[in-house]
Parts: structure tokens; sequence; C-alpha cells
């Protein structure tokens, strides 16, 4: 049942990104990080260790690399997506009256 998991895992994250549950996602994010192997166990891991994939991905680098099996290139991909999430965000506030409600506030000032 192991034989082809990245690639199914892969054509359901195509067909439905919003059906994958956290793992799954954080699977996805660690594939290039090790090439070779089960990546849901460290997928669990870090999920259990810091509560949410928002987590995870906020958590600092060197509480990361703490965890068994956490490589340089595994901390590398973690903080390039939350790089990319923080910069699609910007993106679409941009040329935006920021101030629309109290929660967009919030979300702006969280994110600056």
């Amino acid at each position: 049942h192991y034989t082809g998991h990245r690639a199914r895992l892969r054509e359901r994250f195509l067909n439905a990104p919003e059906a994958l549950p956290e793992y799954e996602l954080l699977e996805i994010l660690l594939f290039p990080a090790r090439p070779m192997g089960d990546v849901k166990p460290l997928a669990k891991t870090l999920l259990a260790k810091f509560g949410s994939l928002a987590k995870v991905l906020k958590a600092p680098a060197r509480e990361l690399a703490a965890v068994d099996g956490v490589n340089d290139a595994a901390v590398a991909a973690l903080k390039a997506a939350l790089e990319v999430s923080a910069r699609v965000l910007k993106d679409e506030v941009a040329g935006r009256p920021v101030i629309q409600s109290w929660t967009a506030l919030l979300d702006y000032c969280r994110l600056t």
C-alpha cells in the first residue's frame, strides 16, 4: 500500500486540495526534503508537537530542527511555505483599503 503513495497524494491534492487533512498537506511539503521514505509519521509528529499546520509553519527554525527526522531541507521547505503564504496574503490586500473591518485590520496587523 506504500507503493505509489506520493503520486496518489499529489493527484488527490490536484483534484481537491481543500479535502486533504493538514497532515497530508504537510507530507506534500516534506516530500522534497525527504526524497525517499514515508514522511507521514514525521508530518504527524510535527502536528502533535506544534498543534496545527499554521503553528508548524510559524515555529522557529531551531524548534523544527530539534524534532527527530527534520533536516535543514525540511526546515527550508516549511519556512518557504510560510513566506509564500505571507506574500500571497500581502498581494491580496495591496491596493485595497485595508481597514474595511476590524477583522481586516487585525489580519493586516498580524501580517505586518
